[in-house]
């Protein structure tokens, strides 16, 4: 068999244009059909999301969430600030001194005098020889006939003065 095909053709009236809609007037009404359905979309959106800001379950958590950041910020500060001033300082009791000090030489059997924290070296490697060896930090304890300066960072003994009495 064969196909045959035939062509079709629409006579107008006498203006000789289609009976058909134009093109333009097509593009215009497909424009108009698009931006009302993206408005709706926008008008959707906006509505959702609006709606989302102003619950309350949102607001809360935003408001949480700001006063962590604000916790943690002043947190973190003050962490910072005093942080390392803290860590450079240990505070041990002069008992404890007394007591590693003790292990680490013999020592008189009288409780000592005195038991200082070095707070400043170099005013006391001025003084005398003996505190050459001495750091910021380490502890001086002072008994009637011996003077000993303990670092406490590294357990140790750093000076030994007897004095002649």
């Amino acid at each position: 068999m064969k196909s045959s095909t035939r062509t079709i053709r629409i006579k107008t009236k006498t203006t000789g244009r289609s009976p058909f809609k134009s093109t333009n007037t097509l593009r215009a009404h497909a424009i108009k059909n698009t931006s009302s359905s993206s408005r709706t979309k926008k008008n959707k959106t906006k509505k959702f999301i609006k709606s989302v800001l102003l619950s309350r379950s949102f607001q809360i958590t935003v408001k949480t969430f700001l006063f962590l950041l604000l916790v943690s910020s002043f947190s973190y500060g003050t962490y910072a600030l005093v942080g390392d001033s803290v860590a450079e300082d240990v505070i041990v009791s002069k008992s404890e001194i007394v007591k590693r000090v003790t292990e680490l030489a013999s020592l008189p059997v009288n409780d000592p005098q005195a038991v200082v924290r070095v707070e400043d070296a170099e005013k006391l490697q001025k003084q005398n020889d003996f505190y050459s060896t001495v750091k910021e930090g380490d502890y001086i304890v002072v008994y009637q006939d011996v003077a000993i300066i303990y670092d406490l960072r590294n357990d140790a003994i750093v000076g030994v003065k007897r004095s002649d009495r």
